[in-house]
């Protein structure tokens, strides 16, 4: 994540570059990191309470790559939606062939030959291995990020205004 600084002067040095931008459902990026963690040290959310969870499951207050709507503020201060280009990981997820043929027509390549298509269906990696968040932790990580999905929501719209719409769900 670059710093509200580091932006600015890559656009300014780059005036013409495209960039990219990938956004997830933040209620799934916290489960799968946390999962990664938990992997990582030989843990399995299994064996942890719901409150074991939600303490591991906190993110520090303040600037973090946790904070995606706040990071995509920051980019669209500089970057113009026609130089900006905007994912999920839906998108790369369910469909890759469409999404990587919309992205390299967006920086201006030429996209994937048709031989190497099949790749892009390969999965690399799977942190939550099927594990299904807890309720509880769920509803806590709702209010964690409930704030940085309403600015996704109102900068980019489609997939971001359905995460809000089950974190608000979540909340009621």
């Amino acid at each position: 994540m670059l710093s509200p600084r580091a932006i600015a002067e890559f656009a300014a040095a780059l005036p013409e570059a495209r960039a990219f931008l990938m956004l997830r459902n933040p209620l799934d990026w916290a489960w799968s990191d946390l999962c990664k963690r938990l992997h990582d040290a030989g843990a399995s959310p299994a064996a942890l309470t719901d409150a074991e969870l939600i303490e591991r499951l906190a993110v520090p207050s303040g600037r973090s790559r946790a904070d995606f709507g706040s990071n995509l503020a920051r980019w669209l201060d500089h970057f113009s939606r026609q130089r900006l280009f905007i994912g999920s990981y839906e998108d790369i997820r369910g469909e890759p062939g469409p999404f990587f043929d919309r992205l390299c027509d967006f920086i201006g390549i030429d996209r994937f030959p048709a031989a190497m298509r099949g790749r892009l269906r390969e999965q690399v990696n799977s942190s939550a291995r099927g594990t299904s968040m807890p309720q509880a932790v769920r509803r806590y990580a709702a209010q964690r990020y409930r704030a940085e999905a309403e600015i996704m929501a109102r900068l980019a719209g489609g997939g971001s205004e359905r995460w809000l719409a089950e974190i608000e769900h979540i909340l009621r």
